[in-house]
């Protein structure tokens, strides 16, 4: 199972979700579409026990009715939405898809609630800040491939949905799937972790001061955002996308994207090192972890030595190529938070900077 593609936006504030402010009370009003499709949940099997969608810390969420107690939310088969059933240029579920139509009524009212005006205004509100910045053309320049996805901007509302989309599906053997209510709980590593099966998915356990949170996985800062479109402060640093030149015939290319589940060893997260022609790919190459310092290291020493298909003089450039690795990276983060600096819209402003921040401080 991938996880790369799973988002939930609600601790985004340029994507933020339904909730008001009520200036008579000083108290944050939930848009009632969120109950409604809780209530509609239940009412098609899905199985919410000691949980209810709330205020938390990032804004909209999933929350614990009893803290004391433990939590389950379990979304059967048949409330998975696919994302090819998915007409996005009306937000609405293609009418030649065959499900009942209590089924397409609960689907339709999640698109509405995730993907509706509202959510279009808050990512266009981006994208017009984006635009004015020249932060796109800033970042081809730069050639800052960490955040190419996350300052891109739509071409239209159709567009613009499947971007929203695509970062909010579960991916499962190559298909892809929204998970209506179960994507409204919030990010945090280490938390609770995802349960698939044939009879659906669904997460359980203890819930985090009242608020339930699950692992979209161990991301930076800068991944963190260009995916899925918010900051988080973690305990990790990656390696940016780049390359260099082994030889005229062979280049190592560092990216950041899974390109095999990676693994562990001693407790330490080896990266994913393989030879594909005159390529050396390199994945996740991990720079820090906190209250880990010589973890880093370990990590790139471990994966270059397991590596298949590199003799040994290659293997011992690529040893020292560590360093080379983590200068680039420092560069390409110093880039991002000055350019931050300059940025006139403050939410922004203080995304790119605060994510930059974080990365280069977990990378020290």
């Amino acid at each position: 199972m991938s996880l790369d593609g799973f988002h939930a936006d609600t601790n985004n504030p340029l994507t933020s979700s339904l909730i008001t402010h009520d200036n008579d009370t000083r108290e944050y009003v939930l848009d009632p579409r969120y109950k409604l499709l809780e209530e509609a949940s239940i009412a098609n099997g899905a199985v919410l026990e000691n949980v209810t969608v709330g205020q938390g810390q990032y804004g909209m969420t999933v929350l614990a009715i009893d803290p004391s107690k433990a939590i389950k939310i379990h979304l059967p088969e048949s409330l998975l939405l696919p994302s090819e059933a998915v007409d996005f240029s009306t937000n609405t579920v293609k009418a030649d898809v065959e499900v009942t139509d209590a089924i397409r009524e609960y689907w339709n009212l999640y698109l509405d609630t995730v993907f509706g005006p509202e959510a279009l205004a808050n990512r266009r509100a981006v994208e017009q800040a984006i635009s004015k910045e020249n932060l796109h053309e800033w970042q081809e320049e730069e050639q800052i491939a960490i955040l190419q996805r996350f300052l891109e901007v739509s071409e239209n509302d159709s567009v613009l949905r499947q971007k929203l989309s695509s970062a909010r599906v579960l991916s499962r053997q190559g298909n892809h799937f929204h998970m209506p209510y179960l994507d409204w709980v919030n990010h945090r590593h280490p938390s609770l972790g995802f349960a698939t099966s044939k009879n659906g998915v669904k997460i359980e356990g203890e819930a985090f001061d009242g608020e339930v949170f699950v692992s979209y996985g161990m991301h930076d800062a800068m991944k963190l955002l260009n995916t899925y479109g918010f900051f988080n402060e973690t305990s990790f640093a990656y390696a940016i996308p780049t390359s260099f030149k082994l030889s005229q015939e062979l280049t190592l290319a560092v990216s950041n994207n899974n390109l095999d589940p990676l693994s562990f060893k001693n407790h330490i997260l080896v990266p994913k090192i393989v030879r594909k022609d005159n390529v050396i790919l390199a994945d996740f190459c991990l720079l820090g972890n906190k209250g880990r310092p010589r973890a880093p290291r370990m990590s790139w020493r471990t994966g270059v030595n397991e590596s298949v298909g590199l003799d040994s003089k290659t293997k011992q450039q690529m040893m020292a190529l560590y360093t080379g690795i983590q200068r680039r990276t420092w560069q390409s983060l110093w880039k991002i938070y000055r350019r931050g600096e300059q940025v006139e819209n403050e939410a922004l402003r203080n995304l790119m900077m605060s994510a930059a921040r974080d990365t280069f401080r977990n990378s020290l």
